[in-house]
């Protein structure tokens, strides 16, 4: 299931400030002004112990949560914006103390696209383009194009042609029926 769900911590480069859980429930909650109809979606979820039942690997970045460690339930809900979809599997390991552990893979949306602009660049950022061109190449077609085997001059090219497929001729292929069928008659005499 893709239930599994992530909020980033206050300091959004490290992975041992986010919290991590199962999405249990989607609520709607709508607000009704005098001009108009507002709505807030929320998920509700169960939550991993971020000090207890988490573990961050330093070098690989690779996040690790005990599912039996989790979060006291007074703060369940976050905001729709602030999640982001992951996926637990479970550890890859054999021993009994790892049990109950699983990596969490972080996952992308299916019709979302991760922007690689800063937030602190200007909106509108025109593309670098030339005005005109500085050089005009051109390519001259009056030349003959020199050929890579004039060089060779006095060296015999020789190219075995057995593995590409061939059409035999069918004055060959009659032949090679005579021959077949002399050669199990042969064959029949010699079993006598």
């Amino acid at each position: 299931m893709n239930s599994g769900i992530c909020v980033r911590g206050s300091d959004s480069n490290d992975l041992a400030s986010n919290f991590y859980g199962y999405l249990k429930d989607v609520l709607q909650i709508e607000y009704s002004g005098s001009t108009m109809r507002m709505t807030v979606v929320l998920f509700e979820g169960d939550w991993f112990d971020p000090r207890v039942g988490m573990k961050v690997h330093s070098f690989y970045k690779l996040v690790d949560v005990n599912c039996k460690k989790l979060y006291r339930k007074y703060d369940p809900f976050i905001l729709a914006q602030q999640a982001i979809q992951v996926y637990y599997c479970d550890y890859p390991s054999m021993k009994k103390d790892m049990v109950d552990w699983m990596a969490v893979c972080e996952t992308k949306s299916r019709r979302v696209i991760d922007s690689n602009s800063m937030e602190n660049e200007a909106e509108d950022v025109t593309a670098y383009q030339v005005e005109e061109i500085q050089q005009a190449f051109s390519v001259s077609t009056s030349e003959q194009t020199p050929s890579l085997f004039d060089q060779l001059q006095g060296i015999e090219l020789e190219v075995d042609l057995g593995v590409l497929p061939q059409t035999i001729p069918s004055e060959l292929l009659s032949d090679e029926e005579e021959f077949q069928s002399t050669e199990s008659s042969d064959e029949d005499e010699d079993a006598y």
